[in-house]
């Protein structure tokens, strides 16, 4: 097991290439890690209990559609820093494929001795709960509508946001910043502000655009996280700036926030790899939180994607290779996209308060004021995580009913 990668393909074809001799040949000859791992370290090839790939598992889901487990050899040489090498491979190997009318990586495990070298988050689910005094509430993320505005409007922007009942402050103005003095000032008077009236929130550097050394700007927030003894984080788009960005950046001990629209960049007629698979790859090398799709599913897979990957940022990650034991923090998941308390409550239902909301002008912009919005979706979750079912609670809540109408259509 510990010189293997098993990866799970869905393949759809003619279905006289979906059989083992063909599949074994195909991939064989596509995927070959372990020589070009060994073209890394510049050593001859090393010897693994079998140098063949294995087929797994071959098993008929429809007519011309089959799922296929493979067990790849890797060198023995390769460590937690080929991760993302290995994974770049299979990725462009599945693209490349002609002879196959669709096929999708599903699953994608590694070897105990590379995950017991790989860092995980930095606060992860627990560390920002606790920070934020949340150990038995729900997160809650909300965009800050400032486009480059003067820091003290931003600030008290972003501190109405936060006694309102929003701990998260992803999309802060200093997007806008282009010199560093603005962006390190609003972050002062946040944190001082925040702090002063006794609350805590966390804000986000967007790590996308605006600074032309990204590693030097990041290096002055962790300076400066230092000084202020507060977690400044970073929001990343991992399909953007690429996968191994965010490895870089948790080089820096800062907390990642990584969003994307995951599902229009990976997903296409021909190839595709299922959110989860990167879902694990980001929680392994560092993301603290992972924006997912809607709770309904119309974003990924009916639903199937979205509530995996929740549950693959959720589940205990626990990795022993000889005397190494290794066990990675959990990453926070944030719902976002189409939210209404219905949805958020039907996955608080699920997932309890592991699971934060990002919500927006579906609830922001309710019949009432900020604050009372967002007591009302707070109330929808509590209903949840006391057992009540959504109409259950609409019944026994008439007040509700009649005060937030625009919220529970």
């Amino acid at each position: 097991m510990n010189n293997y990668v098993h990866v799970r393909y869905i393949i759809e074809g003619d279905p006289k290439d979906l059989v083992p001799r063909k599949l074994i040949e195909d991939f064989s000859f596509h995927i070959d890690l372990d020589t070009q791992i060994q073209t890394i370290y510049q050593t001859s090839r090393a010897k693994t209990t079998h140098d063949e790939l294995d087929l797994v598992s071959l098993s008929q889901i429809d007519d011309g559609v089959v799922e296929v487990t493979l067990r790849i050899p890797i060198s023995e040489k390769a460590g937690s820093e080929c991760l993302l090498f290995i994974f770049s491979i299979i990725l462009g190997n599945i693209i490349r494929r002609a002879e196959f009318t669709r096929i999708l990586l599903r699953e994608l495990r590694f070897p105990n001795r590379i995950m017991v070298g790989l860092p995980g988050p930095i606060m992860g689910l627990d560390g920002i709960k606790n920070f934020l005094g949340l150990r038995n509430q729900n997160v809650l993320s909300s965009p800050l509508a400032s486009h480059g505005d003067d820091i003290e409007v931003s600030v008290s922007r972003a501190l109405e946001l936060i006694r309102a009942g929003i701990s998260l402050v992803p999309d802060s103005p200093v997007r806008y910043y282009s010199d560093f003095a603005d962006c390190s000032g609003y972050i002062e008077r946040f944190v001082s502000s925040v702090a002063n009236a006794g609350l805590r929130g966390i804000c986000f550097v967007n790590a996308n655009l605006g600074f032309r050394s990204l590693d030097k700007m990041v290096s002055k927030l962790k300076d400066l996280s230092e000084a202020l003894n507060w977690p400044i984080g970073l929001r990343i788009d991992p399909m953007l700036v690429g996968i191994g960005v965010v490895e870089r950046l948790r080089r820096f001990g800062l907390p990642l926030f990584c969003y994307s629209q995951f599902n229009r960049l990976i997903y296409s007629s021909s190839a595709g790899v299922a959110i989860p698979v990167l879902t694990q790859l980001l929680r392994s090398i560092g993301a603290d939180i992972i924006s997912v799709g809607t709770g309904g599913g119309e974003t990924y897979d009916k639903g199937t994607d979205t509530h995996a990957s929740i549950s693959c940022m959720l589940q205990p990650w626990r990795f022993q290779s000889g005397r190494r034991t290794r066990e990675l923090p959990r990453t926070l998941p944030i719902l976002t996209g189409g939210l209404t308390p219905r949805i958020a409550h039907e996955v608080a239902l699920q997932h309890s308060t592991d699971i934060g909301f990002h919500i927006g002008k579906g609830v922001l912009a309710g019949p009432l004021a900020l604050r009372e919005n967002v007591a009302a979706f707070k109330e929808s979750l509590l209903a949840a995580h006391n057992g009540k079912s959504y109409d259950a609670f609409l019944q026994s809540e008439a007040k509700f009913l009649a005060k937030y109408e625009r919220l529970v259509k």
